[in-house]
């Protein structure tokens, strides 16, 4: 018998696969700087070392991947950024089992784990998401972002066709100069009031809300701050100056490994589905 390096249970010597966290023995090179892996994806795998929550990738040899403080915060943000890859791990080694669709996780036998879990240094539980963190299913799709971005203009549109009738810009006359710039500048402030102040408040606008993805800062898996939601406004604002390098900035997406965009890249921040 050995011992797997990724879940510390006994195996037997000449097994190729771990019986209990199916993770390849070939592979023990990858785990690197790793004192306990706690849970198990189809290709990453979440643990700590000294000092750190990491994340290690089979096809990486050696250390982790992404590392994050050894703290309470630095768990949550593990966490998200780990559900976010692999949404149907399982827990091993502290907290064994697999999460069923609630989240929760489940020990061999079928029946819910119990009690406030195993601690480790940062004084949180290891066997289930930790409070705070957000329940996320993968990263969001730009074809997703895109419907929640054409229900967040039409609403945009709502509010500015109500202005008009309201009377805001005086009388409606298409000769009057004053009323199209009046409205262009009325409608990049209603933009810039909606989408900073939802997204730094709750993370979401109304358009994520009704496709449930959220934008999340990637360090800690939270809302992003105003700040953060300010520079992810302005980004593409400001490219948007030259006639289409704005659309860049959403692009950016379709080929970028976390589905950033460089107003996401710029702001520290992801775009996740919620459960």
């Amino acid at each position: 018998m050995r011992t797997c390096p990724f879940c510390a249970e006994a195996v037997p010597a000449d097994a190729a696969v771990c019986p209990c966290c199916a993770s390849r023995l070939s592979e023990a090179a990858v785990g690197e700087g790793a004192e306990q892996f706690s849970h198990s994806g189809s290709r990453y795998l979440l643990g700590y070392g000294p000092g750190i929550f990491g994340i290690w990738d089979r096809q990486v040899p050696g250390g982790p991947v992404r590392t994050f403080p050894r703290t309470d915060e630095g768990w949550v943000a593990a966490w998200t950024a780990f559900e976010a890859l692999e949404p149907n791990s399982a827990g091993i080694g502290i907290g064994r089992g697999r999460r069923d669709r609630s989240g929760e996780e489940r020990g061999a036998a079928g029946s819910m784990s119990g009690g406030a879990g195993v601690a480790g240094v940062a004084g949180v539980p290891w066997d289930r998401a930790p409070a705070g963190a957000q329940a996320v299913t993968s990263l969001a799709s730009p074809l997703r972002r895109l419907v929640a971005s054409v229900v967040d203009v039409l609403a945009l549109s709502a509010g500015l066709a109500a202005a008009i009738s309201a009377g805001v810009f005086g009388g409606v006359n298409p000769a009057n100069p004053h009323l199209t710039t009046g409205m262009i500048v009325a409608a990049g402030l209603l933009d810039l009031v909606y989408s900073v102040a939802l997204i730094a408040l709750w993370g979401q606008t109304l358009g994520m809300m009704l496709l449930r993805i959220r934008v999340v800062r990637r360090e800690t898996g939270r809302p992003p701050d105003w700040g953060r939601a300010l520079v992810r406004f302005a980004v593409p604002a400001v490219m948007g100056i030259v006639p289409l390098l704005g659309m860049l900035a959403y692009a950016w997406m379709l080929w970028d490994p976390l589905r950033q965009g460089l107003h996401d890249k710029a702001a520290g921040t992801l775009v996740v589905v919620l459960r």
